[in-house]
């Protein structure tokens, strides 16, 4: 497998993760409301925060990808993810909870962002081909996110 096959994968991968980063909490959105007492209304402020997080921050994951390079900010973003999803599973206040995935969905989008700048500059013949197949990982990885294991019979 050749250097630029081996990054088109991870990149691929990498949007993967990130769109089931973006949907997992749907299927938790009732346990969230019974664990901090809420409406389950009140727990969807979760998907809004999160996805204001992703609006938010793409525009700065730009800025620092140009200043710092694509490859460290995407290493570093990812790391900060891992941290941020880590406090959010011992997270014992909603408002806590809100804030970091706030910052866990505002790095999914320099994530998004940077796999399609990589893909573009390793693939100058057919960028749009490895974008579009970036996509479609993206929405797989965001279809397996929805699945709610304890829902099967």
């Amino acid at each position: 497998m050749t250097g630029r096959r081996f990054s088109n994968y991870i990149c691929y991968m990498t949007m993967f993760f990130s769109g089931v980063i973006m949907t997992v909490i749907g299927p938790m959105l009732a346990e969230l409301a019974n664990e901090f007492n809420l409406t389950l209304a009140q727990s969807g402020l979760m998907y809004t925060a999160e996805f204001a997080g992703y609006t938010i921050l793409i525009i700065l994951g730009g800025i620092l990808s140009d200043k710092f390079g694509k490859r460290l900010l995407l290493t570093s973003v990812f790391v900060l993810l891992i941290v941020s999803l880590y406090v959010f599973s011992v997270s014992e206040s909603f408002y806590l909870s809100l804030a970091v995935i706030f910052f866990a969905g505002g790095l999914c989008g320099p994530i998004q962002s940077i796999t399609i700048s990589i893909l573009s500059d390793l693939n100058p013949a057919e960028p749009d081909k490895h974008i579009s197949i970036n996509a479609v990982f993206y929405g797989f990885g965001a279809m397996s996110g929805c699945v709610d294991k304890r829902t099967e019979k």
